[in-house]
């Protein structure tokens, strides 16, 4: 019997051990996904900016030649 007591102490510290492991591996894995996620944001932000002031001057110049004519 005392055989199986000195088992299980190693095993609870073995759990606690994998549970410390699986906490930090989640973490990490939530950092990541959260990074990507902000990237993949600011990478849709630049591009949509990027397509506002285009199509803004565009209609800036579009405007003159209208105005221009009349």
């Amino acid at each position: 019997m005392a055989g199986k007591n000195s088992n299980k102490f190693p095993q609870q510290s073995q759990d606690s051990d994998d549970n410390g492991i699986m906490e930090l591996v989640a973490k990490q894995m939530q950092t990541s996904w959260e990074k990507k996620k902000q990237e993949q944001e600011q990478k849709f932000l630049e591009m949509a900016k990027t397509d506002l002031l285009r199509c803004g001057a565009t209609r800036a110049d579009e405007f003159a030649d209208a105005a221009k004519q009349m």
